[in-house]
């Protein structure tokens, strides 16, 4: 099936009243799959994901980027500030797994922002992911635009950074000596367990995502290869 049959089946469920979320992102697998997919049919698509998720935005992409780029310096600061402080051991660390909480959150959405402007696919704004974390709505026409080794690229950033951080206030304490160098060492052990066990037990997450677009790049890695062979045995 092609994306123009794949789209048209979608929008046929749609019409009929039938819940058709398993069928969009399989129509979004055969694009990111498609060598080339016209405007009008990417235009579509994204007509059809407001109409199956309903994400009003809460926040626009500039206060948001400036809330959050501005919350990752701070909390990062604090950090500091709290590790540098004559507390007591336990209140101390206490204080700093708190401030982390803050740095995790706030560091994940800042690399996603960097991921955004690397890859050139665009962040619409921020919707209400729950009562307490905001998500961030992607423009699925850039999305699906972009080149794969990009959706790779955009997915992988906030992984990356999030950690950078953790692993860069772990260094400057340990230089400093500091005995709570392990904290933020630990956070980031943690994260990343935590992240893989989602991504096996829960089928999501942002570890799920990167491996996904991995699997697809070296699928269309894999395939001109194997259609040349195709070819060559074809001939023979």
């Amino acid at each position: 099936m092609n994306a123009l049959e794949a789209l048209k089946a979608v929008e046929e469920k749609i019409r009929r009243g039938e819940n058709a979320r398993e069928d969009f992102w399989k129509l979004v697998g055969i694009v990111k799959r498609s060598k080339s997919v016209d405007e009008e049919t990417l235009v579509r698509i994204a007509k059809i994901r407001e109409e199956i998720f309903d994400k009003k935005l809460v926040l626009s992409l500039k206060s948001g980027t400036v809330i959050f780029a501005s919350l990752v310096v701070l909390s990062n600061m604090l950090f500091l500030l709290i590790s540098f402080k004559n507390l007591q051991f336990l209140l101390k660390a206490a204080l700093l797994f708190a401030v982390e909480s803050a740095v995790i959150y706030s560091s994940f959405i800042v690399g996603r922002l960097i991921g955004s402007l690397i890859t050139g696919i665009k962040i619409l704004g921020f919707y209400r992911y729950n009562p307490l974390e905001l998500g961030m709505k992607l423009d699925i026409v850039s999305y699906l635009k972009a080149e794969q080794k990009n959706r790779v690229i955009f997915f992988l950033t906030p992984i990356v950074f999030e950690n950078s951080v953790f692993l860069f206030q772990s260094l400057l304490l340990v230089y400093f000596n500091n005995e709570f160098y392990w904290v933020p060492l630990l956070l980031a052990i943690s994260n990343l367990l935590l992240s893989y066990a989602v991504y096996k037990i829960k089928k999501t997450g942002e570890l799920y995502r990167l491996i996904r677009e991995i699997k697809i790049l070296r699928e269309l890695s894999e395939k001109p290869s194997a259609e040349k062979n195709q070819e060559h045995r074809k001939k023979s």
